[in-house]
Order: structure tokens, then C-alpha cells, then sequence
């Protein structure tokens, strides 16, 4: 099994004030092309992704990431997933 996968699109990053830290809004949107050969998917073809997350940094090494993301739009296939992640520095 064989898969070729091409990703085109478009990020963004948008710095927030807040009283402690920095933070950052990200998100994207992008288009897919994918193509198996031995085998059959739910997503060959064309579909659209987007995803959005906040990223925080203490000022004191401390982060926090928090996202989500959509992946099939425009198609049957359907795909959705979040992340969390939070590193502690002492």
C-alpha cells in the first residue's frame, strides 16, 4: 500500500495581551490531495482541513497548547481531533 499526499494552505498567528505571559491564537486552512494505490480510503481524494489552538507562555519557561482541528471538509470523510499539551519548568 501506497499513499501520495499533497497539502496547499494558508496559516495565521495572532498575538494576544494578557497580565502574565504571552499568548498567541493559531489556526489554518488548508486543501489536501490524496491518492493510495494497493488499498482503498475514506479520504483520496480532494477535502479541506482547518484547525485553531492557543499557545501560552508563562515567562518562566511554563507552556500550555491547546488546539483542534477538522479534517475532510467538502467530502464524506470526517476527522476530528484536539490536543492539549502543558510542559512545567522548575
Amino acid at each position: 500500500v501506497s499513499l501520495t499526499q499533497v497539502t496547499g494552505g494558508l496559516d495565521f498567528l495572532v498575538p494576544w495581551t494578557v497580565s502574565r505571559g504571552d499568548m498567541q491564537m493559531t489556526g489554518g486552512l488548508a486543501a489536501l490531495y490524496s491518492a493510495t494505490a494497493g488499498g482503498e480510503t475514506d479520504f483520496d481524494g480532494l477535502r479541506g482541513r482547518v484547525h485553531l489552538g492557543l499557545d501560552w507562555q508563562s515567562g518562566t519557561g511554563s507552556t500550555v497548547q491547546l488546539g483542534a482541528f477538522h479534517d475532510g471538509l467538502g467530502t464524506d470523510y470526517s476527522a476530528f481531533g484536539a490536543n492539549l499539551a502543558v510542559e512545567i519548568r522548575f
